[in-house]
C-alpha cells in the first residue's frame, strides 16, 4: 500500500487533484514494523496533506520507540517547517492549476524515463522527492532506485551530488529520505520550530543548491479566512545568483493583518565551495555568522533580524 500511494501521488495531481491526501500509514493494520512506519511518515511529509489515519492503529510517534520514533518526530516537525514552502505550492496550484506533486514529465516530457519512475515525483519545481518504500536491509538502510532528471542535483539530508539525467541507487537510514534539490534550486523552511499557524514567520531558512541560477516567490497570507481573495497578502521574491554567489531576498510587497515587519534568515547553501568571507549588504558578517561543512559541502549563513519591506543580499566570497 505505501508504494502504491507513492505512485498515486502525481497520478492524483495528473488528474487535476492538487490537494492530495492520503491515510499515511494505511487504513488497517495495527502496529506497523518500524521501518514501515517511518517510511510512511517520510512520504507524508512531502505531501500537499499530511494526514496519519487509520482504523485505530498506531500511527503516531509516541507507539513507538527507539530509532522509529525519533526519525518519526524528525519528519513531522520537519513537515512543519515546510509549511512556508508548501504553502507558496499551494498559492501557485490555486492561481494556476500546476499541482504541488507533480509528475516528472510534466516537466520532463521528452526524457522517456520521466514516464516509467512512478513513484518519484516533484514537489514544486525544483525539488525532487524519491520514497523509499521497501523494507530495510539487515544494517538498517533501505534504498530506491532512482532517476535523476537533467542537470545537477543535491540530496537535501547528506549533500550528496547525483549528475543527470542517470538512473542512482540511493540508499538512506531511517533518518534520512531521498529529496534531491536541483541546481538552482530554492526550498524555503521555518528555521525555528513551530507547533501552530499563529507562531510570527520571524525566522526562515532558506535552502538552496549551488551550480545554477534560481528564484522563488514567497506567498504569505493570515492563514485563514478570505482575506487573500481581497489583495491582503504579500510576496518575497528570492533569487540565487551562482556567478556571483549571492542570495537576494527582495523587498516584501503587500500587506496582511499579523504580517512580521522584521525577519532572520538563514542561508544554508547546499554543493558550495568553501568561502573565505560573507557580507550582508556589503558589510563583512563576523565568522561567527558563518559556517562550512566540508563533510557534506554545505555553508550556512545565519543574518540578524532585518526589515522586511528592504531589500537584502547575502554573499559568499
Amino acid at each position: 500500500m505505501l508504494d502504491f500511494e507513492a505512485r498515486f501521488t502525481p497520478d492524483e495531481a495528473a488528474a487535476g487533484l492538487s490537494n492530495v491526501s492520503h491515510d499515511i500509514g494505511s487504513f488497517h493494520g495495527n502496529h506497523l514494523d518500524d521501518d514501515l512506519y517511518v517510511r510512511w511518515v517520510q512520504l507524508g511529509t512531502f505531501q500537499p496533506i499530511d494526514r496519519l489515519h487509520s482504523d485505530h492503529g498506531d500511527r503516531l510517534p509516541w507507539n513507538y520507540t527507539g530509532l522509529a520514533r525519533t526519525a518519526a518526530e524528525k519528519f513531522l516537525q520537519l513537515r512543519e517547517s515546510l509549511v512556508p514552502y508548501t504553502y507558496t505550492l499551494a498559492r501557485q496550484a490555486h492561481a494556476t492549476g500546476l499541482p504541488i506533486a507533480r509528475p516528472l514529465y510534466l516537466e520532463y516530457p521528452e526524457q522517456d524515463a520521466a514516464y516509467s519512475h512512478p513513484k518519484e515525483y516533484l514537489y514544486g519545481d525544483g525539488v525532487l522527492v524519491a520514497p523509499i518504500t521497501s523494507p530495510n536491509d539487515a544494517s538498517g538502510n533501505g534504498t530506491v532506485e532512482a532517476w535523476i532528471p537533467p542537470g545537477t542535483w543535491t540530496d537535501y539530508f547528506t549533500g550528496t551530488t547525483y549528475t543527470g539525467p542517470a538512473t542512482a541507487t540511493i540508499t538512506a537510514s531511517l533518518l534520512d529520505m531521498p529529496v534531491l534539490l536541483k541546481a538552482g534550486g530554492i526550498m524555503v523552511t521555518r528555521t525555528d520550530y513551530a507547533d501552530n499557524q499563529h507562531a510570527p514567520l520571524d525566522q526562515l531558512t532558506v535552502n538552496v543548491a549551488a551550480g545554477a541560477d534560481g528564484s522563488f516567490s514567497l506567498y504569505e497570507d493570515a492563514g485563514e479566512g478570505q482575506g487573500f481573495q481581497l489583495g491582503q497578502y504579500t510576496d518575497t521574491p528570492i533569487r540565487w545568483r551562482d556567478g556571483a554567489q549571492a542570495l537576494t531576498i527582495g523587498a516584501s510587497q503587500g500587506f496582511y493583518s499579523g504580517a512580521p515587519t522584521l525577519r532572520a534568515y538563514t542561508l544554508r547553501l547546499f554543493h558550495a565551495s568553501a568561502p573565505h568571507a560573507v557580507k550582508l549588504d556589503g558589510r563583512s558578517l563576523p565568522r561567527s555568522a558563518w559556517s562550512y561543512d566540508g563533510s557534506t559541502h554545505t555553508a550556512t549563513v545565519a543574518t540578524t533580524r532585518l526589515p522586511l519591506r528592504a531589500a537584502h543580499t547575502i554573499a559568499l566570497l
